[in-house]
């Protein structure tokens, strides 16, 4: 038998049955393999880039807790704040350390050059008084001779028992 011819029992149609033979010719070959590695690339490229997106969402979560975090923290430094600028707690506080409302105010007068400044100037620190008479007549008057800051400065030293020998003393 031919290999083109096929062995048929007489009630069967045989339509022409050949056998094909099938050839790659490498040109084609080369643009199979080239497709191939196309697809596979840019498969590679989008589960890359999912990754990535995945990883991207994950950290905005993260970053989306630790900010709703924060805002709670915010709500509690706020709400503590507030409870702290009450009256009645920053008196309670004051008290706890040694603090008392103030009862009757102690003035020092301080004499410069044996000049005390008396009753009589304190029209100068009244706005609108004696607006052609000297500011501050008391100072006005004092003979302000060179030294009078040191002077000044050690006797507030004194009074503050503060720095300064027994030679700044006079």
């Amino acid at each position: 038998m031919n290999s083109n011819r096929m062995a048929v029992s007489s009630n069967q149609n045989v339509i022409g049955h050949t056998s094909a033979r099938v050839t790659i010719r490498p040109r084609q070959l080369a643009y199979a393999a080239a497709v191939m590695c196309l697809f596979f690339s840019l498969a590679f490229l989008y589960l890359v880039q999912a990754g990535q997106v995945a990883r991207q969402i994950r950290h905005m979560e993260e970053l989306e807790s630790e900010v709703e975090r924060l805002k709670q923290q915010n709500n509690g430094v706020l709400l503590e704040i507030s409870q702290h600028q009450q009256a009645a707690r920053i008196k309670q506080q004051a008290r706890a350390l040694g603090l008392t409302d103030p009862g009757q105010v102690e003035y020092i007068v301080v004499e410069v050059d044996g000049v005390t400044p008396g009753a009589q100037d304190a029209s100068a620190f009244t706005p609108g008084a004696g607006t052609d008479a000297p500011l501050l007549p008391a100072l006005a008057a004092l003979d302000l001779a060179p030294g009078w800051q040191q002077r000044l400065a050690r006797q507030f030293r004194s009074w503050l028992n503060v720095g300064g020998s027994s030679s700044d003393r006079r």
